[in-house]
């Protein structure tokens, strides 16, 4: 090997090591009840901020297993009720790592100075255990399922150091979903123990431990708190001088294999997020970027120098330069199908401009390269869609289908299944304008979602209630022949069958745009497609009876033709209550609720319907 081999070599391994170190660094900040009492503007602070992580402070855990925060409370007898004195608090939470932002990590903290949630913790885990039946297991359980997106719980517990219970408590966590991370400031011992006890049990449980560098741990040595491994930050005052804050964090760094620092705590607006932000990424190294937006901006000609990803919105100079985008250095750019970007060459959206669909390799010949100071991006879907309609799928020609056990549940998946005319299979588009719409599932009111506001292929598409979140919002981009991409407004790919799948019950999931057949759709006027069933019946219509009606135990088909065809049951609400194959010639209905029902027997394309009554 040359020596200029050898070199580039060399350097090429300390890029790796520096890209490596620079990736997994993060900084926080703990965040008061100020988060709530000033949300008009503290949720969009946070996510402009810099900061990776936020620790939201705080919960209280009651003797009784309540969780409380400043007197409210949060959960109760293993129920969410924090919404009828909060009702923006899940939707706030949820914000904070959705859209652009540079945050990808939620916590929430039990415990610091005068709290007695981990003495309460001790008592109940004593005398009820940590079991599915236990009031702490039911209230974390209905905080996780009602706020999926808080990560972790950040425990700051300063009065009980008791390891057995809380090594059962933060077990019971790790179940439940929660990571577990550390705030220590003194006895060493009692965290060595719960942490290598929990990882012991569930491995990478605990996987932070936030080191209180000031006040009463002001005297701590960063050197001495590496335990197990464990990705260890430090933290320091909000209004500590920032030269301290600097030397003791990059001391820790160099030192102390510190990988990340924090700060106490964002409860006012006297805080500048931004400058305390710039502080801790800067000596890790810290660049918040998102490749998977639905427009990606880049500073030189053919997409290379990566500046930014940005999502539908309005960005004016200030704005940009907050999310690394400089002035005047933009030249190339990438937009997904069915949005579109407008630049100008002057701030506050003025001067010279162009729009864009597609992607754009150099901005030379438009006579805005270099000289772009702000941007919108917006929708540009297909417009005058509104209506009630099914919605079938061109590759396998089922339809789209709330699986018909979790009708009235968030989460309740979504699938394709042959033609039943439920309202299960009906979906009601209300456009947003620009071509975007609220696609709402008739059966239960809630709204088609990606789950989690992923962006990742695979991402899951189920329903859930309407909080005017961006997964929840989809773009109509038209095809050939009358079918569509329904693209989710926050991540710029498509809706699909998994797999390509003709399967009755397969999964609908987000996935990436490469115009598959999976991931187009027709919309069928729910009107149309019902009139179309009495001209597609079953060649055994005529002579087809069932019986008995009433019915008790079992319906009996007077034909034998039906044996494999596919059977569903509605009730009067038009929600599916069975969905089965024909044995033979009888449905067992033994299950059923007394009242009257309808059945549509379909095969080979063709249907039929009855209706009977159950005892």
């Amino acid at each position: 090997m040359s020596t200029n081999s050898k070199i580039l070599s060399v350097l090429f391994l300390l890029i790796i090591v520096l890209v490596s170190e620079s990736a997994f660094a993060q900084s926080g900040i703990y965040v008061g009840g100020h988060f709530r009492r000033e949300r008009t503007h503290t949720v969009a602070d946070l996510k402009a901020s810099g900061f990776t992580y936020v620790i939201l402070f705080n919960v209280t855990v009651e003797a009784n297993g309540d969780l409380t925060t400043d007197g409210q409370t949060i959960c109760s007898n293993g129920s969410y009720v924090f919404g009828s004195t909060n009702p923006n608090y899940i939707a706030d939470v949820t914000a904070l790592k959705t859209g652009v932002t540079s945050i990808n990590r939620v916590e929430t903290c039990i415990g610091g100075w005068g709290s007695h949630s981990y003495t309460n913790i001790r008592n109940l885990v004593n005398s009820q255990g940590t079991g599915t039946s236990g009031i702490l297991y039911r209230n974390f359980k209905a905080l996780k399922t009602a706020i999926p997106s808080i990560d972790a719980i950040n425990n700051d517990d300063e009065e009980a150091y008791d390891v057995n219970s809380a090594t059962a408590f933060h077990i019971m966590l790790a179940d439940i979903g929660y990571k577990t991370t550390l705030a220590p400031y003194m006895n060493k011992p009692y965290w060595q123990s719960l942490a290598t006890n929990v990882n012991n049990q569930r491995s990478g449980a605990v996987d932070k431990i936030y080191l209180q560098w000031y006040e009463g741990g002001a005297g701590n040595n960063p050197c001495d708190w590496n335990i197990n491994n464990i990705e260890l930050h430090t933290g320091d005052l909000n209004y500590e001088n920032g030269n301290t804050v600097t030397d003791k964090m990059t001391r820790a760094k160099n030192n102390c294999n510190s990988k990340g620092g924090f700060y106490w705590v964002y409860n006012d607006n006297n805080i500048n997020l931004q400058e305390l932000a710039n502080r801790v990424n800067t000596i890790f190294g810290i660049r918040t970027k998102n490749l998977k937006e639905v427009a990606n901006f880049y500073n030189d000609c053919d997409f290379k120098g990566f500046a930014n990803g940005l999502e539908v919105g309005d960005y004016d100079l200030n704005r940009l330069q907050s999310l690394g985008i400089q002035n005047d250095l933009l030249s190339s750019l990438t937009v997904a199908e069915g949005f579109q970007v407008t630049l100008y060459d002057d701030a506050n959206f003025s001067g010279n401009s162009k729009t864009y669909s597609g992607n754009v390799s150099c901005l030379v010949a438009d006579g805005l390269n270099d000289k772009v100071s702000s941007l919108r991006i917006r929708t540009a879907g297909v417009t005058g869609l509104a209506g009630t309609y099914f919605i079938q799928n061109r590759n396998s020609g089922k339809y789209m289908d709330l699986a018909a056990e979790h009708i009235q549940e968030n989460g309740g998946n979504i699938q394709q299944w042959e033609y039943a005319g439920g309202n299960n299979q009906q979906f009601q588009l209300t456009h947003l304008g620009d071509g975007t719409y609220r696609i709402n599932v008739v059966a239960s009111g809630k709204s088609v979602d990606v789950d989690g506001v992923s962006k990742d292929e695979g991402a899951n598409v189920h329903q859930w209630d309407y909080v005017s979140g961006f997964n929840q919002q989809f773009v109509l981009v038209g095809t050939t022949d009358g079918h569509y991409k329904i693209i989710p407004k926050h991540s710029g790919k498509v809706v699909e069958v998994a797999d390509a799948s003709s399967s009755n019950g397969a999964n609908v999931r987000q996935w990436g745009n490469n115009s598959q057949l999976c991931g187009q759709w027709k919309l069928v006027p729910t009107a149309a497609r019902m009139a179309s069933v009495e001209k597609k019946m079953l060649s055994t219509k005529n002579e087809l009876t069932i019986y008995p009606s009433p019915v008790t135990q079992a319906i009996f088909f007077s034909s034998g033709e039906l044996s494999g065809a596919k059977a569903a049951i509605f009730n009067v609400l038009g929600q599916p209550v069975i969905n089965t194959v024909v044995s033979g010639n009888s449905i067992d209905v033994s299950t059923l609720k007394p009242g009257l029902y309808t059945i549509v027997i379909s095969r080979d394309h063709k249907t039929i319907v009855k209706k009977f009554i159950k005892n």
